[in-house]
């Protein structure tokens, strides 16, 4: 059975987008809520929220949602009012609530009626108790019960004005429901609400009229109050009068509102997501991903249209330098070259989003795995105005939240174990996000038990993924990353949470799969330390251009450190690898030619040159036959006939071309270490 409310698809998209927001908004503040207490702002933005859904959820026809929603506010009411106190178990059950929602959510688009309400319905009332405010009859006369009487006297204590306010739509209007719920909206931001005739139930059922009538308390000038009132679509005619002991005063304003302008008629039936505001429309618009994704493709095809224009050009010019028509074809191109430059510029920061799209969910998450735990825990997130391609961080969620699960539950110890080791009760994880270079670096640390290595050497030596005497060689910052190694895992015991030896490995996968690469630090007693890198986009890369074994390869310049002639006699083999002195450190090398099985013939050249790549704290050295000016690549994937290939990104076409591979830095670096300290 799916839900029946009576929605165009286009107002149903509409409504999904909003109510994205509002839910996303939810999760984050109930969560400070619960941190800060009784912050007014912080209260009246969840009771908004929680509010818009209900309005617009009601405006659909979707019941159920406007139900919880309902409830929802009505509590939050309580907490604005002072009638209830915020604890752990009034934000508890709040957030039962917004899980609700985000199921009835889901159920939207599942269209399946599968989402019973009744039970967080009920938990919601149960705060409520006996003195919840009642709803006021519909007996067209605005009412003042007992409570509502104790409210305005505060809000006199507090030096609000009361008022009685009195609002006629244009009798032609067919948007009344919703113009009362815009007008009730505008006036909480600046009034509190104390009652209104139609009552909030009548508006969502839409058993109004064209009069709303209001008490207000407000520190607001009433003048400023009409003008905004005044300034909602089909409000004919504001009436504002002073308030006092239940009778109507001096009438101070009213003011008679000129009709609406036919054209804007339907303005809030455009899909589109630019909204007039003080006379000017705003510069946005909401975009399918489809069309950015098409768009990106497009691009792509260009850059490497471009490439090979500008080759051509090169090649022209050379052939027939004095020729006027070669000289104006070069022009030409390279004024073409400049616009697809552009071009792809403006595609791919039009691709950007900002990494708090996803960062902001965690808060919640965290919370709920420290309740689990019976861990207290302080979480703080930096960096959620970092961008990052949409294509990545639609990818790095997961990753992220593993790691963070693994900190509450193996890096933060118990609050007894923390205060006998003279730490604070409460433990910190901190999540930060910054650009560096080219890349977009994500930290997760802790202050919590760290790791020894010595145990992760007896977990890899019992799990025998290396032997002892390789665990004796490894140095201990080495040892750290074997944790991302599939089923090794050094927790004592299995919980909820984690334990089982399995998710580390598939978020080094994971990670290394969008080009990336995560490394671990942790120091015993003081706490642990993961930190991710990510290019920013996925779409291109720029690169240097090297040959091995007559194939050419694309090595991201970003990874690059140096590129140097080894001499006769420079590079040595230990036990059975291939290294070199770069430094006053040991530098692993890697033969592409060898790495990707591409000898010609058998032979295996000795190696030109040696191309220095470095990810994280790690370095590898290239052994490459020649080396040429680096390019800007679009990324192509190899295709459901090659599959993935490991030390492979991708692969992209040339100016001439040819398919060169784009190499996969962080996977190389980090086997060609991992294979340093092994003797197999």
């Amino acid at each position: 059975m799916s839900p029946t409310f009576n929605a165009t698809p286009e107002e149903l998209e509409v409504f999904m987008q909003e109510a994205d927001e509002q839910l996303q908004l939810l999760d984050e503040d109930l969560v400070n809520l619960e941190r800060e207490g009784m912050n007014p702002g912080l209260i009246q933005e969840i009771f908004r929220a929680a509010h818009t859904l209900k309005g617009s959820s009601a405006m659909l026809g979707y019941e159920r949602m406007s139900q919880v929603a309902h409830t929802m506010e009505t509590l939050l009411d309580n907490i604005r009012n002072g009638a209830q106190v915020i604890n752990s178990t009034i934000i508890d059950t709040l957030l039962h609530g917004l899980d609700a929602l985000k199921e009835l959510r889901c159920e939207l688009l599942s269209q399946d009626n599968q989402v019973n309400v009744q039970n967080v319905i009920s938990e919601l009332n149960n705060h409520l108790g006996k003195d919840s405010p009642p709803a006021p009859a519909n007996n067209n006369k605005i009412s003042i019960n007992k409570k509502m009487d104790e409210l305005i006297s505060k809000l006199r204590r507090d030096g609000n004005n009361i008022y009685h306010m009195k609002i006629e739509l244009d009798r032609n209007s067919t948007w009344n429901a919703v113009r009362f719920f815009q007008i009730l909206d505008e006036l909480r931001t600046r009034s509190v609400v104390v009652n209104s005739l139609p009552t909030m139930e009548d508006i969502e059922t839409g058993k109004v009229d064209y009069t709303l009538e209001l008490i207000i308390g407000t520190q607001a000038e009433n003048a400023a109050i009409v003008t905004a009132v005044k300034n909602i679509e089909d409000v004919t005619s504001v009436n504002i009068e002073l308030y006092q002991d239940g009778m109507v005063a001096v009438k101070e304003i009213e003011t008679p509102v000129k009709p609406p302008e036919p054209e804007h008629k339907d303005a809030g039936k455009n899909n589109s997501a630019a909204v007039k505001k003080d006379g000017n429309f705003t510069q946005t618009i909401r975009v399918d991903v489809r069309v950015l994704d098409t768009l990106m493709n497009m691009v792509g095809e260009m850059v490497i249209d471009r490439n090979r224009i500008r080759q051509l050009a090169r090649q022209l010019e050379l052939k027939y330098e004095d020729d006027e028509d070669v000289k104006n074809l070069s022009q030409t191109s390279n004024h073409i070259m400049k616009l697809v430059n552009e071009l792809q510029e403006q595609v791919l920061r039009a691709r950007m989003l900002k990494i708090g799209t996803i960062l902001n969910s965690f808060p919640r998450l965290v919370r709920d795995l420290a309740h689990t735990a019976n861990k207290r825990i302080d979480f703080i997130v930096e960096g959620q105005e970092t961008e990052l391609d949409r294509s990545i961080i639609e990818q790095v969620k997961d990753p992220l939240i593993h790691l963070l699960r693994n900190s509450v539950d193996h890096g933060i110890e118990p609050p007894v174990e923390r205060l006998d080791a003279g730490k604070a009760e409460a433990g910190v994880i901190k999540l930060a996000a910054y650009q560096e270079q080219n890349h977009i670096v994500i930290k997760i640390s802790d202050d919590g038990r760290g790791i020894h290595p010595d145990k992760i050497r007896k977990a890899a030596i019992k799990k025998q993924i290396i032997s002892e005497e390789d665990a004796r060689r490894m140095p201990d910052e080495e040892v750290y990353n074997l944790i991302f190694v599939s089923g090794l895992s050094t927790a004592e015991k299995v919980t909820e949470v984690s334990g089982r030896g399995v998710g580390m490995d598939v978020v080094k996968t994971n990670i290394e799969g969008l080009g990336g690469a995560v490394n671990l630090r942790s120091e015993p007693g003081k706490g642990t330390e993961f930190t991710i890198r990510l290019p920013l986009t996925l779409a291109t890369t720029y690169g240097l251009l090297a040959t091995s074994s007559r194939v050419t390869y694309v090595i991201p310049i970003a990874t690059t450190v140096e590129i140097f002639k080894p001499r006769d006699g420079d590079i040595q083999t230990v036990v059975g690898r291939e290294v070199i002195r770069f430094r006053q450190n040991v530098l692993p090398l890697v033969r592409l030619n060898r790495e990707f099985g591409n000898q010609v013939q058998n032979d295996n050249p000795p190696g030109e040159f040696i191309v220095v790549i470095k990810v994280g704290e790690k370095q590898a050295g290239l052994l490459v036959d020649s080396v040429a000016e680096p390019i800007e690549s679009v990324v192509k994937s190899l295709g459901k006939y090659v599959g993935s290939v490991r030390g492979v990104a991708g692969a992209t076409i040339l100016g001439d071309g040819q398919v060169a591979l784009i190499l996969d830095a962080a996977t190389l670096v980090a086997n060609a270490n991992l294979m340093k300290y092994s003797t197999n």
